[in-house]
């Protein structure tokens, strides 16, 4: 094949000053849009690139219009070259600038590694379909400026369609109660066959969708080019035609009903686990799921669609039956009434009136003649651990108990009020067992894991119990810092008064460092004052601050929707001993000042505002925050022989209280950090 016509067009593009200027602000604007709209630097912040791929879709609708028009801004009939040539050379020429503007996007992730890990199957899966939705889009315009003699006039009605049907699904907001519109507005949509790939899925029927339009659009840019040229069709080649396009819709019809969903995310988010596999067939009879959804859910959110997919994936094991049910007549509302569920609201806004519509997205799962049931399901990430742990709430002969041991210079029952209840929401009798219980030892191996929480008030008689339990073979989740903060009043910072199981933990080769973590990756929060830094009256004033003592922990394996940790400290770990829960690698240790035992720390957010970021030039590197020990141990209190632990430490026990938990609150998930917890279990 000849490229010259190809390198022309390149050529033109790369001495248009019009080329820089769109890909300086292609740039600006996913860079921009990533960090901003993602809250990036805030507790929000996420270093998932689903975002990026969304933004760099929403500029294309302009900015390959842009291209085009360059390529069709002077007249290529008299060139000699053919018009399937013209029009090849044309698209891909659209093709490799635009590759070529998004070079600095494709280097991004090496800079968010700086914060947290980067998912690099998403990111081959988002990118590989990115080209083919540039594929598509480059398509259409081509064949959108072939239809049309003025290029101005094909630049505009590209930019309009593409807008439209890049966002045609949100369109159908309006037509809610049209089952019609909404299914022909999900299947134009650009973005709907583009979320998946965007996390990580590799959907067969989203290639085939891009592919199928793309081939069709060049074939009706070809034939429009014909004309043009003068070319009389006759009775054979519209036939020819004709045929060719009926094999791409009956391929394209296929591919919907015979398809695969691959998921490449490394931690296999939306995939089976083996031990979900493995406990569902264990089960000697059949489970029946049910899942409750409202077609305008369905259609309009790629997340709903997710949900049913997972679901089918899930209900391949033989023990499970799945039904997809729409709650649509008065009787399936009665039956959902009965089960406990109630619809949510929606709001619909059309023409001069607003109105609520009720919806359902619940589950409920049924065996031997019981159910358990989800009220609302809105994302399929967390949908395999739910189901796992109804179906086993269903087949458990006996309860799940877990021990909580607090050991805090303040109130538990006032401060944790919502720790129980969360637990017990999810599966687990909670005991709470009171240190100056006589049976101490006894009660806490009644069950076989314990939460711990700080050690402010524990006896060594209490933390050899504790040990002796552990050697056992029982697991415990200790939540402890060597430090106390006095968070009901100024937050002042003293050592514990007891640090028995700092030792005991010190003592298997675990180490707390004597300095506590501040870290870029922080906790913004509102501040309030009435007096100046230097002491003296001021006048009421409220300011928003970074606070680096309140750690976000950015997602990663552990936790992926990260949390916050509110003065942690970082730890030494032995080879049997592997980090659970990292600091950013710009993250750095601030020293005690022990001259001032009552107060240890500055912690007062607008004096370290003024101090400044890592004011000694401390070392900034990623520091372990949580751990999970497992190896053999030489007892410190109990005399019991050398034996065999498991334990996971995390180096804040403030990270589950409740007044906390509602600094840190916001609408995408208020309760990451017991999300953690209850995984950790």
């Amino acid at each position: 094949m000849n490229f010259s016509y190809f390198k022309y067009l390149v050529y033109r593009a790369f001495i248009n000053p019009l080329f820089y200027l769109t890909s300086l602000v292609l740039n600006l604007f996913c860079f921009s849009g990533f960090f901003i709209s993602g809250n990036f630097f805030t507790q929000n912040g996420s270093t998932d690139l689903s975002l990026l791929f969304n933004f760099i879709s929403y500029f294309s609708v302009i900015l390959i219009p842009l291209f085009t028009f360059d390529s069709y801004s002077e007249n290529n009939l008299s060139l000699p070259f053919s018009p399937w040539h013209k029009i090849l050379s044309t698209f891909f020429s659209i093709i490799f600038e635009l590759f070529a503007s998004l070079i600095p996007l494709f280097i991004f992730p090496l800079f968010l590694l700086q914060f947290g890990s980067v998912d690099f199957a998403q990111y081959f899966a988002g990118f590989f379909f990115i080209f083919l939705y540039f594929s598509l889009a480059v398509s259409f315009s081509i064949f959108i400026f072939e239809i049309f003699e003025k290029s101005l006039q094909a630049l505009i009605i590209s930019v309009v369609f593409l807008f439209v049907i890049n966002f045609s699904y949100i369109f159908a907001l309006s037509f809610l109660q049209n089952k019609v519109f909404s299914s022909i507005f999900k299947f134009f949509s650009f973005s709907w066959h583009f979320d998946s790939a965007s996390k990580g899925i590799l959907d067969s029927r989203d290639v085939f969708y891009f592919l199928f339009l793309t081939l069709l659009f060049i074939i009706l840019a070809l034939f429009s080019k014909l004309k043009k040229c003068g070319k009389v069709f006759f009775k054979e080649s519209k036939t020819s035609f004709f045929f060719i396009l009926l094999i791409l819709i009956f391929g394209f019809l296929n591919s919907t009903r015979y398809y695969f969903r691959k998921d490449l995310t490394s931690q296999k988010k939306y995939t089976i686990s083996e031990y979900s596999k493995e406990v569902l067939n264990s089960f000697n009879e059949k489970i029946e799921i049910s899942y409750f959804i409202s077609p305008v859910l369905k259609s309009l959110y790629p997340d709903f669609k997710r949900i049913e997919d997972f679901l089918v994936e899930f209900s391949r094991n033989k023990n499970i039956r799945l039904k997809i049910v729409v709650p649509d007549e008065e009787k399936q509302d009665s039956l959902l009434k009965n089960y406990g569920i109630y619809p949510r609201q929606i709001q619909r806004k059309s023409h001069n009136k607003t109105e609520f519509i009720d919806v359902y997205s619940s589950i409920v799962i049924e065996k031997s003649g019981t159910w358990k049931i989800i009220p609302f399901v809105f994302k399929s990430e967390d949908l395999e651990y739910n189901l796992l742990l109804k179906i086993l709430e269903l087949s458990r002969k006996k309860e799940r108990v877990l021990n909580v041991v607090h050991s805090l210079s303040f109130d538990f029952f006032e401060y944790y009020s919502y720790l129980n209840s969360f637990l017990e929401e999810n599966g687990f009798t909670v005991k709470n067992i009171p240190l100056t219980d006589e049976n101490f030892y006894e009660n806490l191996s009644k069950s076989s894991l314990t939460l711990v929480l700080g050690e402010e008030n524990l006896s060594q008689k209490n933390s050899s119990d504790i040990e002796s339990y552990l050697l056992d073979g029982n697991k415990v989740f200790f939540a402890l810092n060597p430090y106390n903060v006095d968070f009901e009043n100024d937050w002042h910072i003293s050592e514990v008064k007891s640090k028995n199981l700092t030792d005991m933990i010190e003592s298997y080769g675990l180490y707390f460092s004597s300095a506590l973590l501040n870290d870029v990756s922080c906790a913004r929060i509102t501040m309030q004052s009435y007096t100046n830094l230097d002491g003296s009256p001021a006048q009421n004033y409220i300011k928003q601050l970074n606070y680096p003592f309140w750690i976000e922990i950015l997602p990663q394996q552990n936790a992926l929707s990260g949390l916050t940790l509110f003065w942690p400290a970082a730890l030494t770990l032995p080879e049997n001993a592997f980090p659970v829960l990292y600091s950013s690698n710009l993250s750095y240790l601030v020293d005690a000042d022990f001259e001032n035992p009552e107060n240890l720390f500055e912690v007062n957010a607008f004096k370290l505002e003024e101090i400044g970021f890592n004011p000694k030039k401390s070392v900034q590197k990623n520091f372990p925050v949580a751990a999970f020990f497992s190896g053999n141990v030489k007892p410190l209190y109990s005399e019991k022989d050398e034996s065999f632990v498991q334990f996971l430490l995390i180096t804040d026990p403030l990270f589950c209280a409740d007044l906390m938990l509602g600094y840190i609150g916001n609408d995408l998930n208020p309760l990451r950090n017991l999300d953690f917890m209850l995984t950790s279990l």
